[in-house]
């Protein structure tokens, strides 16, 4: 039955099953497993955490009892395969089933907050002579941001830690980046105020002569010659001359000397950018060669690898992108619209030649020691890419297909808008014709109700108010600009069913700038006299409504298009953060809201799902969470209602409520989040032509789908 069903385009009851194209999203640490050479850890930035059993073929998630999805760092035990610890935001986790689960461990550290976090992990590793002991940094080192000068031990295994390093040992805001055990049981950190070594873990001293730059960041020693060390140092952005490279240390650590030769060292003069200046960033030593090093380009301006054979004296690039009609030796997947950034980097500790490195989208693997690269983390399939289970990306906005079963828009942040016709078996990218400084996510869409090739986009990016609208006529395969609306991020485009084929009338919001009425080719006319921001808009039965975002001086609310004025329907104020407006057509008077909570004018205006059954002017909040930010309505059966929470990336533990059903127009409501690998869920969709299957989309995981249980 299972097979008839699928064969049919329907889903049969059962697990949520995963789809998109794979990568896409930043992934942040990177590991060989030392105990099988075909096992592959992956950290990422808000996905979590990956495992792969079959050298990068194939991925699972594995975040059940994760706390915080952003992943640091990965330190797997030496001798125990079932034992790994990983370093999150909100503090560090132990698994004892080789990474199915997860435990938070934190006494010791700072109390949790709902405000900050309290002791972010930036690095973590065990001591080689006893693996019970690990070792804590706090500070994020992606930003070098949110440094405490705090170093923390346990010697339990992570059940309980001890500061090391009280108040004035440290820097006040230093960020620990790295730490380096070394031999005879010192240690050695990186900060970004420079080097600091301890014998005894309580006195501290700046190990920095030979430095010129402070703003320390990786180190790396060679196992059979321990002396030997290297660090990197990271650029001043936009200073010249350029400051950054590689020093290396003979004398382990008391002195250090520059060994850059031959990077490139450009910086574009007063660009504060990051990666607009030449950054080198993460580093392996070959465990039997003191002078065989390999070393990531972090910024766009020298993405790729390079590896020196005498111990930095000279450094060749090792990675070469096509170009020019030349071949490359890369293989770099979808993701060929911008560079391998090296923001991770391993060595497989049984075979030096085998090296994996993560940049903010690619998983990219040499196994022949840089003569030849291949990405881990897609695969072709016909026209399109199938993931292969490392799905790291968030999803902005999803769509169906109103008549063809199977088609589904997915309008990712970061990658663009992707489509698939076969229900998820695989994706295509859907940004031909799309302007450059669009490509950054995809907005919001919508369909022609007659002409089924016929739809409109936006496309803008996700972290700044810029986007433009667009129109297919092939279905997505290419797009056109529709000119003469403002520059903004497209909040919702709605057709008007009731006018000509040919010459739709259409409604679209406009971050910042309001909402407009028009036709595809013609004027542009502003709806003036809603006070606040469009959060959502929708057609019911007729009547254009709009969903106005709260603000810190007064809350949101609903509104009604009455010919040419607004009118206000909620008669008392009680959405703080509107977030998303449905209705099904079986049941137009009953509406409901999606809702975070904020305080305006004083007040606190509670989050949650909220519902009206007058169509508007009265609402009870029949779900009970801070931050619920997706919904959606069954289209024919009106009492079955879904709604989805996430929160916000800026504290500990901020993780949404997953997902949730109900049968009865939100009376009672049954949690369907299990065996989700996320619960920060983005967008829901019911498919029209399959109504039973609901689509999912996730902050970190891409999609999901499955039938209703």
């Amino acid at each position: 039955m299972t097979a008839l069903l699928l064969a049919l385009g329907m889903v049969a009851p059962g697990p949520w099953q995963l789809g998109g194209p794979g990568g896409g999203g930043w992934i942040q640490t990177v590991c060989y497993s030392p105990h099988d050479p075909n096992t592959i850890f992956v950290g990422c930035d808000v996905g979590g955490f990956y495992v792969s059993t079959d050298g990068g073929r194939h991925w699972s998630i594995q975040n059940t009892g994760l706390r915080d999805p952003w992943v640091e760092v990965i330190v797997p035990h030496p001798t125990d395969p079932q034992t790994l610890y990983v370093g999150t935001r909100s503090g560090v986790h132990r698994s004892d089933d080789g990474g199915h689960s997860w435990q938070l461990l934190r006494q010791g550290f700072p109390p949790k907050s709902a405000g900050s976090y309290s002791a972010p992990i930036g690095s973590l590793v065990l001591d080689p002579r006893n693996p019970d002991t690990l070792y804590a940094g706090v500070g994020e080192p992606r930003h070098s941001s949110r440094g405490q000068g705090a170093l923390y031990r346990s010697d339990d295994r992570g059940a309980s830690w001890r500061l090391l390093t009280p108040p004035g040992t440290l820097p006040a805001k230093a960020v620990i980046s790295s730490i380096l055990p070394r031999p005879d049981g010192s240690l050695l950190i990186a900060t970004q105020h420079g080097l600091f070594a301890s014998a005894d873990t309580v006195t501290w001293t700046a190990c920095n002569r030979g430095l010129d730059n402070l703003h320390t960041r990786f180190l790396a020693s060679c196992a059979s010659r321990p002396e030997v060390l290297y660090v990197t140092v990271q650029a001043t952005p936009g200073k010249l001359p350029w400051d950054g490279g590689v020093y290396r240390s003979d004398d382990g650590g008391a002195t250090w000397r520059r060994v850059s030769g031959g990077l490139k060292a450009w910086a574009k003069e007063g660009d504060r950018n990051l990666y607009m200046t030449c950054q080198y960033d993460r580093l392996v030593v070959d465990p039997n060669n003191p002078e065989l090093v390999y070393l990531g380009g972090r910024a766009w301006v020298n993405a790729g690898m390079y590896r020196t054979t005498n111990g930095g004296q000279s450094w060749e690039e090792i990675l070469h992108r096509p170009s020019e009609g030349k071949p490359g030796n890369v293989e770099q997947g979808y993701i060929t619209f911008w560079g391998p950034s090296v923001e991770c980097l391993a060595m497989q500790p049984q075979d030096s030649r085998r090296l994996v490195f993560g940049t903010s989208g690619h998983v990219i693997e040499s196994t022949d020691g840089g003569g030849s690269w291949h990405a881990l983390y897609t695969e072709k399939l016909g026209e399109g890419w199938n993931g292969n289970g490392l799905e790291v990306t968030c999803l902005w906005t999803m769509e169906c297909h109103p008549t063809r079963p199977g088609n589904w828009l997915l309008g990712y942040m970061d990658i663009g808008l992707w489509q698939t016709t076969d229900g998820g078996r695989s994706v295509w990218r859907s940004m031909t014709g799309v302007d450059r400084k669009h490509v950054g996510c995809a907005l919001a869409y919508a369909y022609d109700p007659d002409d089924p090739d016929l739809l409109w986009g936006g496309f803008g990016e996700w972290g700044a108010n810029h986007g433009a609208p667009y129109e297919s006529r092939d279905a997505g395969r290419s797009w056109s600009p529709l000119p003469g609306l403002p520059d903004g991020q497209i909040k919702r485009i709605v057709p008007d069913p009731s006018s000509p084929r040919g010459a739709r009338r259409l409604w679209v919001a406009v971050r910042g700038s309001g909402l407009f009425e028009g036709v595809p080719g013609g004027d542009w006319t502003r709806l003036e006299g809603l006070s606040g921001e469009l959060a959502d808009l929708d057609l019911v039965e007729g009547r254009l409504l709009a969903l106005v975002d709260g603000s810190d001086k007064a809350a949101g609310g609903l509104y009604v298009r009455d010919g040419a004025a607004w009118r206000r329907l909620d008669r008392q104020p009680v959405f703080g953060t509107a977030r998303e407006l449905a209705s099904s057509p079986a049941a137009p008077e009953r509406l409901f809201v999606a809702a975070r909570s904020r305080h305006a004018a004083g007040q606190l205006y509670p989050g949650g799902c909220y519902r009206s059954t007058d169509g508007g002017q009265t609402w009870q909040r029949v779900f009970d969470n801070h931050f619920v930010n997706a919904l959606a309505v069954h289209p024919t059966a009106p009492d079955t209602v879904v709604i989805g929470g996430t929160d916000h990336p800026y504290h500990d533990e901020a993780m949404g409520c997953g997902v949730w059903l109900s049968r009865d127009a939100g009376e009672t409501w049954q949690d369907i989040t299990a065996n989700l690998s996320l619960p920060n869920i983005s967008v829901l969709r019911f498919d029209p032509t399959d109504p039973q299957r609901l689509l999912v989309g996730t902050g970190g995981n891409s999609f999901f789908w499955r039938a209703l249980p």
